[in-house]
């Protein structure tokens, strides 16, 4: 899953501990699951800073003035490939 922390993008590669489960029945309790996060953050956050999951953005830049240039003909479609990097 993807999500954004202040204008940065991370991705959930992982859980870190086992979901939580009632053991009777199975179903999931509530509780806290430890998961793996890459790019991991590059500093601590306070609890209760707001993440998006819903609608996560990201600040990038091109990697290249050039990045996308691409000669087009009349009435023709193309496809243009875009490289990005993370701009801060």
């Amino acid at each position: 899953m993807i999500f954004s922390i202040g204008g940065r993008l991370h991705v959930i590669v992982g859980l870190t501990t086992a979901d939580p489960a009632d053991p009777a029945s199975g179903l999931a309790i509530p509780g806290g699951v430890g998961v793996a996060i890459r790019p991991w953050l590059r500093t601590d956050l306070p609890a209760g800073t707001p993440i998006a999951f819903g609608a996560p953005v990201g600040t990038m830049r091109l990697a290249s003035d050039d990045t996308g240039a691409l000669d087009l003909q009349l009435s023709r479609y193309g496809t243009v490939t875009l490289d990005l990097v993370e701009a801060f």
